[in-house]
């Protein structure tokens, strides 16, 4: 019983000095803002690693309490719903479902630590029109999320075409010592590639400005970066119109800034006690990061 209480009492504390409300006031100019949240990975577990994976919910839970009455555009789920098992799905699906804006989710490794025939439900579960790759606008910004996934070792439904890139890309990493050639990476696929290229050269046309979401971060390079992330880099510093690349995945956190464009990670929610996502202002000259828990804040100004 005293062992329950004690319990109790430290996820009160947790609430109690959640500190949602304070953050900065939002900008008075701004074009658009969002919140990301990255790797909640919740699963009915014991914590391991300094992963609470169970109190993942209530940071969730929190988190709505703090911006269910703001004026977000979305959210964006940055991958990594789940940790351990199709069936957690069930718990922590509906608490982001729960917000008051439209929720964007982006496929992690983690989202797929299960069978074959479970990854093909967490995909529909996940995206409604099965489509794991896509983009939306939100007034004068166009996003595009990205699936690290179809070029991985944890997926099991990748097409056989991705099956066949990932072992050649794989291979050729492993054999150069790739830092970032580990089991629990993933990589952007050609034909995927080719619509990014096909949506940058689109949304330049237009006048739009862009941000690229995928689960797996750029720079700074590390153990935890995408595996064709030389490609993708070089293919975002072709189009003026890209400002941003956010991610999760490194559950740290971090940021750099390559040919002008911001690679901004969002730090793991499932990390320790601290409730840690990030609101996101976008405007004309500049992208404003109010970070929480573990995310720091930046103030960025636009190439």
């Amino acid at each position: 019983m005293k062992k329950f209480i004690s319990k109790i009492a430290k996820i009160s504390a947790l609430f109690l000095f959640f500190p949602a409300t304070a953050g900065a006031a939002e900008p008075t100019e701004y074009e658009c803002s969002f919140l990301a949240i990255a790797d909640a990975q919740y699963s009915d577990s014991a914590p391991r690693i300094n992963r609470n994976y169970r109190l993942s919910a209530k940071k969730i839970e929190a988190i709505f309490e703090s911006e269910k009455s703001g004026s977000f555009d979305f959210v964006v789920n940055l991958g990594d719903t789940i940790d351990g098992g199709f069936e957690n799905y069930a718990r922590i699906l509906p608490l982001f479902e729960k917000f008051p804006y439209p929720l964007y989710n982006l496929l992690g490794n983690h989202d797929f630590a299960c069978t074959k025939e479970e990854q093909t439900k967490a995909v529909n579960l996940l995206f409604k029109d099965g489509k794991t790759h896509y983009s939306f606008d939100v007034r004068n910004w166009k996003f595009m999320a990205l699936d690290p996934m179809r070029l991985s070792e944890a997926s099991k439904i990748k097409p056989p075409e991705c099956a066949r890139e990932y072992g050649e890309l794989i291979a050729k990493m492993t054999a150069e010592e790739a830092v970032n050639a580990k089991p629990w990476n993933g990589g952007i696929d050609a034909a995927q590639l080719q619509w990014l290229r096909k949506q940058l050269s689109q949304a330049q046309s237009e006048n739009k400005n862009v941000v690229v979401f995928c689960h797996m971060p750029v720079y700074p390079l590390t153990s935890e970066s995408l595996y064709n992330w030389r490609e993708l880099s070089e293919t975002l510093a072709k189009f003026p119109c890209v400002k941003a690349y956010i991610s999760g995945h490194r559950h740290k956190g971090g940021y750099a800034c390559e040919n002008g464009i911001h690679y901004i990670t969002v730090c793991g929610l499932v990390e320790g006690t601290a409730i840690s996502y990030a609101r996101i202002f976008l405007s004309k000259n500049s992208i404003r990061v109010e970070g929480f828990g573990n995310t720091k804040s930046l103030d960025l100004k636009l190439r």
